[in-house]
């Protein structure tokens, strides 16, 4: 207990901790919001077909925020060489081939049972010996960690080491934007500013609908 203690301070002082200030301070202009959720591929024709109005701009927030969050964690890894993505094609084990889509979402494809998983964003703090894997979940949920375990077993099985878990949400009431230990070695919150996500997902519904209305 006291190794793994000790390795959880110290990635929280290697990455947590300053990941989350960057986040708390970090600047973006809503038109620079826009391009990010467009950027990411988010199919907005497809969400209004399929949605109604309030579902569809509830749909368009998350992705707002998803596409902010990858977007600030690939600028933070700018500042932090240890820190970094997963390569394409990267592989660690015999014949497990990881790669990552335009949307940020990691598959695993195991051609030995010639299956496919899909994990969050999953990221790599070099360690002293080894590379650390970290996998984030961002929502606006506040559920609690939930349907996790199942990914965490993945990375361990590719890493042979245990990989932490990083939820990233905005914060919501009189919530602190803050980094959170959420009871266990390797499970982290940060919570961060609202950025006004769901003002860019009702201009990119407003504006989309109008395009339709003008055809």
């Amino acid at each position: 207990m006291e190794q793994a203690i000790q390795q959880s301070e110290s990635i929280d002082d290697r990455l947590f901790v300053p990941l989350s200030r960057f986040l708390a301070d970090d600047e973006i202009n809503l038109d620079e919001l826009e391009k990010l959720i467009l950027k990411n591929g988010f199919n907005l024709h497809h969400a209004l077909a399929s949605q109604g109005k309030d579902a569809a701009v509830l749909l368009l927030r998350e992705s707002v925020l998803e596409a902010y969050v990858k977007s600030a964690l690939d600028r933070y890894a700018e500042t932090d060489s240890s820190f970094r993505k997963i390569r394409q094609g990267f592989s660690r084990q015999p014949y497990v081939t990881l790669s990552s889509d335009s949307y940020g979402k990691v598959h695993v494809f195991d051609l030995s049972r010639k299956d496919i998983y899909q994990i969050g964003p999953l990221w790599e703090l070099q360690g002293q010996q080894q590379q650390i894997p970290v996998i984030f979940s961002i929502t606006s949920k506040k559920d609690a960690f939930l349907n996790v375990q199942h990914e965490r077993e993945l990375v361990r099985y590719l890493y042979r080491l245990h990989s932490y878990f990083c939820k990233i949400r905005p914060a919501a009431g009189n919530e602190d934007v803050r980094l959170y230990n959420q009871g266990g070695d390797y499970y982290r919150k940060i919570l961060i500013p609202a950025k006004k996500f769901g003002r860019v997902a009702w201009a990119l519904w407003n504006r989309t609908n109008n395009q339709n209305s003008n055809k």
